[in-house]
């Protein structure tokens, strides 16, 4: 799976910066964000997409006006700045990425260049969303919070039959933040196993640790939210990372996948020159004369590893000296006789 010119994969993975309402309302904090991501290493800054009257009804099902459908109007992203944002970041070398929420918004967002579309949780079962958003043949990252694995398969489908051919699974919990004994990283594991795709996480948990336990498990893909202050005052702030927290997770989680390695269990190149200081050769314990078979009385097996080895004396025992060996010194073959 390929985002611009950035390969997603295990051992490399897509990380994301999610500002949500982080940007507050100021397109220079919003480009502020693009700057502070491509400082910190991340591959793409991510904004939402919506009309919140598109999004929410005003109304609860019991009839009252439903409040949250004020805070999210006050966050929307006007699309005048989507276009400024999309240059910017493209300027910086950084990847512009928004989660579209309003159907008609989509495509422009395809039109104007975007290179892969991120779809969130709760609309893993919108079909005419997946439908909308698979069309275009680019690549998808699906949150699958709040689903199960059924749920999943036709979400995974859809996005398949409607033309989607690269796909990435982010396991989410969607609360914000969940407790950590909710977050079940394994379940990575369990998708990929199941629908055969690069799974990674969209994490809300405070810190570092489970966004490097899912990259410790085959992660892709990273996103966490991220606010240039966690007093800022907007409903995602709170959970948020700070631009410096989150650069140390970049570090750690880039330092991790150096150490994860290729799983073949061999010496390190740096490391081989130790297997002679820390092992054991065989030297003589005492002074040797020639002909005398050899004993453990004669012997001593210390470091470093020159000469014969300590795990070859089962072979050497008993066989006669050639020459007189001298205290300290190591055993060697041209010093016996084979036989």
């Amino acid at each position: 799976m390929r985002i611009g010119k950035t390969e997603v994969r295990e051992g490399r993975a897509y990380i994301i910066a999610d500002v949500g309402s982080n940007f507050n309302g100021s397109l220079d904090l919003a480009r502020a964000y693009i700057d502070a991501g491509k400082e910190i290493g991340v591959d793409a800054v991510k904004f939402q997409t919506y009309r919140a009257s598109t999004l929410l009804n005003t109304l609860k099902p019991d009839g009252e006006r439903w409040a949250a459908y004020d805070v999210v109007k006050k966050y929307e992203l006007p699309w005048e700045w989507h276009q400024e944002l999309f240059e910017h970041a493209k300027r910086v070398g950084v990847e512009f990425l928004s989660t579209p929420f309003d159907l008609e918004i989509v495509a422009e967002l395809d039109r104007m260049g975007m290179q892969a579309f991120k779809i969130a949780s709760g609309d893993l079962t919108f079909t005419l969303l997946l439908q909308t958003v698979g069309s275009f043949g680019k690549p998808v990252i699906l949150s699958t919070g709040m689903a199960d694995l059924e749920e999943i398969r036709t979400a995974v489908q859809t996005l398949r039959e409607s033309g989607a051919l690269e796909i990435a699974l982010l396991h989410c919990v969607s609360n914000y933040p969940p407790r950590f004994e909710q977050v079940n990283l394994r379940a990575m594991k369990s998708m990929r196993e199941a629908f055969g795709l690069q799974v990674g996480l969209s994490d809300h948990t405070p810190g570092n640790a489970t966004a490097l336990g899912a990259i410790a498990l085959g992660a892709s893909v990273i996103e966490k939210h991220i606010t240039m202050d966690k007093q800022l005052g907007t409903p995602d702030a709170p959970f948020a990372m700070t631009i410096a927290q989150f650069e140390t997770m970049v570090i750690e989680i880039r330092n991790l996948e150096k150490a994860l390695g290729d799983g073949v269990k061999s010496p390190a190149e740096d490391e081989r020159p130790e297997r002679i200081w820390a092992r054991r050769g065989i030297y003589a314990r005492t002074d040797v004369e020639a002909g005398k078979p050899l004993t453990l009385e004669d012997v001593k097996f210390v470091r470093p590893a020159d000469g014969i080895a300590a795990s070859d004396w089962e072979y050497f025992k008993g066989k006669k000296l050639k020459v007189r060996l001298p205290k300290d010194r190591p055993l060697r073959r041209e010093y016996l006789y084979e036989s």
